[in-house]
């Protein structure tokens, strides 16, 4: 028997299917698939949706209805969340906007597109289970199916595709041998953590890099100056809950520098015993020189030298020389914006005075503040004693051991 148009049953499966996967959307990935499985799940569930959707309703408003009541739900249930890709924007002005486009697009094009494709599909295959369609879809609609297919084959296929990093080649353009250059990953601390591995021989020493942060990847930046490879065998790695280490994240409240000390020294045991060392280099870049140093004073055998630059050493007096290097920034477009025609930058001071550090509600990072609480007194005398700061900068500083 032929539904109406709009009956009931067909309105309260389709409603329900929407609703249960916006909601299960926001309680699994609440900041959007963060892992290819996640990503591919995504997209086939949405899929489906659409695609029962479609045909349960042979309506073509299910096409406007459906993803915007999934993105109305997704977007509510998850307001408890916080970060990049949740946070609304911090003003009307354009970055702000961009960012929070910016960080919802990927959602958007996981699930909504995916949902249109199924929705389509769906109402073509609706008058097959007996569902009244008030105009079969033309030629027009068969198009933009055929469009959409493209556009979600074509990015499942970029997702599932494993990442890689370029060989290291000779001067004549083949692969070195013996060479070593992937993207891999390590079980740290009972997650899987990423790695960038590149070196001209297997046989080079071995230099840990930790990036800054907390958050930080250097995966990308250390492609663009590729002469430590020359030397070592350089592994770059996404700690913790960043970059491609991020699903490593929860649970949250396992982020705090401890764990971050700890996880050093693990992979540097991991790398020294893969690539048959007693001894590695260990170096750090800001946030990275904080437990670079601790664990290389904590496990100086493991580690041939301690290279740093950036480094930190009183976590407050950096918060607030940033603090002050921004209020001055404001007060000058103040003062900028007070000389140009209907301009007032009052706001951006207003708003910079309101955040002095330390801040009690940190949102970076899990609450404790990873690297404001020292674990123990004579790992901060220690750092504090080793570290010889040069120049009136306070914020630059440089270590070795």
């Amino acid at each position: 028997m032929a539904m109406n148009l709009f009956g009931r049953p067909a309105l309260l499966v389709a409603a329900g299917l929407v609703l249960a996967f916006a909601l299960g959307s926001a309680w699994l990935t609440p900041r959007g698939p963060v892992t290819t499985t996640h990503a591919l799940a995504t997209m086939a569930v949405a899929l489906a949706v659409g695609l029962v959707v479609g045909a349960a309703t042979g309506s073509r408003w299910a096409l406007l209805l459906a993803p915007a009541a999934f993105v109305a739900v997704f977007e509510l249930a998850r307001m408890g969340s916080w970060g990049p890709t949740v946070d609304a924007p911090a003003s009307a002005g354009m970055l702000h906007v961009l960012s929070f486009l910016m960080g919802r697009a990927p959602q958007w094009l996981l699930t909504v597109v995916p949902m249109l494709l199924g929705t389509l599909v769906g109402l073509a295959l609706a008058p097959r289970f007996g569902v009244l369609v008030a105009r079969p879809m033309g030629v027009g609609g068969w198009v933009a199916a055929s469009a959409l297919a493209i556009v979600v084959v074509a990015v499942a296929v970029v997702v599932a595709r494993p990442a890689t990093t370029a060989p290291i080649l000779g001067t004549d353009g083949d692969v070195v041998p013996g060479s070593i250059a992937e993207l891999t990953t390590a079980e740290i601390g009972g997650h899987e953590q990423a790695l960038m591995i590149r070196g001209r021989s297997t046989d080079l020493p071995v230099l840990l890099h930790l990036a800054g942060g907390p958050g930080g990847t250097d995966i990308g930046a250390m492609r663009l100056d590729t002469g430590l490879e020359e030397r070592f065998v350089v592994v770059t790695w996404d700690q913790r809950g960043s970059g491609k280490s991020y699903p490593a994240f929860g649970p949250a409240e396992t982020l705090t520098l401890e764990q971050v000390v700890a996880d050093t020294i693990e992979l540097s045991e991991v790398l020294a015993a893969r690539f048959g060392r007693e001894r590695i280099y260990i170096a750090g870049q800001s946030w990275g020189t904080i437990p670079a140093t601790l664990a290389a004073h904590r496990r100086p055998e493991l580690y041939h030298a301690l290279i740093t630059t950036g480094q930190m050493v009183d976590i407050r007096e950096t918060d607030l020389l940033f603090y002050d290097d921004t209020l001055v920034g404001a007060r000058a477009r103040r003062h900028r914006a007070g000389r140009a025609a209907g301009g007032d930058g009052s706001a951006a001071v207003r708003r910079a005075r309101r955040h002095v550090p330390p801040h009690r509600r940190p949102r970076t990072l899990a609450q404790p503040v990873p690297g404001v609480r020292w674990p123990h007194r004579d790992d901060r005398d220690h750092l504090q004693a080793r570290v010889q700061l040069h120049g009136p900068d306070r914020r630059h500083a440089r270590a070795r051991r």
